[in-house]
């Protein structure tokens, strides 16, 4: 269930709730002091966010849920099946958060165990009987090598727990909407039963339509949208961008210049985005912005950029995904 108390949003599971001596939560991004495109309650210092905004993000969770900030505890996620076992009392937190391994297990009060994640399955795991939780960060990666397995079998290998009394619930992650594998990634699960296509995949050099003369609106430039305004530009499609942040602030962005793509920075025009036939979310976004849900109410479509790749781009793509789980196309 989605949740919001002192300007945190966050979704919650009613079966982790049944149980009284911990607290949980699946966070939002809404909530925090962090700016665009970072906005706003972000945790991840490695894309270049302020610290100091980092830490304040943290210390508002902790008050929330009961824990100090200086004891969040996280790892350097890798996409592999490591699991971090802590059996005793930590007290150099931040030389935990150097380790590399993408679950945690502990049996341990008075610490908080947390994973990144953007795209990628965030797993919340915990044994009644034996007070033992865990996290799990399960990309498709880490779904291929048995990651909540391996987490499970070492919970039950290094603290005694029983299978059939852990709880498990899944938090929010990317649907087969906005992402779609092709055949290399699907073949990589074998002959899993489970498995069931959810949509036509493209054939080799088809793309879903032609982008000539559409009035696309880019939002975001700040990381990869002044690439994205430019290969639309030159799919003959009608290209405005805009951003929040002030132009000085937007690393390529003279390259926008002469190209005839109609350039906003500083704020968003609700107009743009009404006029627009089709909208395309740069990494980052939120997507609660006011000027993207009424275009939403209006109708008009809006994808992302791994959307666009993947529907109009006729040649391969390769995509190159980070250890924080976010993917660039």
């Amino acid at each position: 269930m989605l949740k919001q108390t002192a300007g945190i949003q966050y979704a919650s599971s009613s079966i982790l709730e049944s149980v009284d001596f911990i607290s949980h939560g699946f966070l939002s991004r809404i909530g925090g002091v962090s700016k665009p495109p970072f906005s706003s309650l972000n945790f991840d210092m490695r894309d270049g966010d302020d610290i100091a905004n980092v830490e304040h993000n943290k210390a508002q969770v902790g008050r929330l849920f009961g824990f100090g900030a200086n004891r969040l505890l996280t790892i350097n996620q890798v996409h592999g099946s490591d699991v971090l076992v802590i059996d005793k009392a930590v007290k150099n937190i931040s030389g935990i958060s150097k380790i590399s391994a993408d679950a945690i297990i502990t049996n341990q009060c008075g610490i908080a165990i947390g994973i990144l994640t953007a795209d990628c399955v965030p797993i919340l795991l915990l044994e009644p009987v034996k007070k033992v939780i865990g996290v799990v960060h399960a990309g498709w990666r880490g779904t291929v090598k048995a990651i909540v397995q391996k987490t499970i079998d070492t919970m039950v290998k290094q603290f005694g727990s029983d299978k059939k009394t852990i709880l498990a619930a899944i938090g929010p992650s990317i649907g087969q909407c906005c992402y779609k594998v092709d055949e290399v990634v699907a073949k990589k699960f074998g002959g899993n039963e489970f498995i069931i296509p959810l949509y036509p995949p493209l054939k080799k050099g088809e793309s879903k339509g032609d982008l000539k003369g559409k009035r696309i609106l880019v939002v975001g430039l700040a990381k990869t949208g002044v690439s994205t305004a430019k290969f639309l530009i030159a799919q003959g499609a009608v290209v405005t961008a805009t951003d929040m942040l002030p132009a000085s602030k937007i690393k390529g962005i003279d390259d926008l210049q002469g190209t005839g793509i109609n350039v906003e920075t500083g704020g968003h025009s609700v107009k743009n985005f009404l006029n627009a036939d089709l909208i395309v979310l740069s990494p980052g976004v939120p997507p609660d912005i006011g000027p993207l849900q009424e275009a939403k109410g209006k109708g008009i479509e809006i994808i992302s950029e791994i959307e666009l790749a993947y529907n109009f781009i006729k040649e391969p793509i390769v995509a190159i995904a980070g250890t924080n789980g976010k993917t660039t196309t």
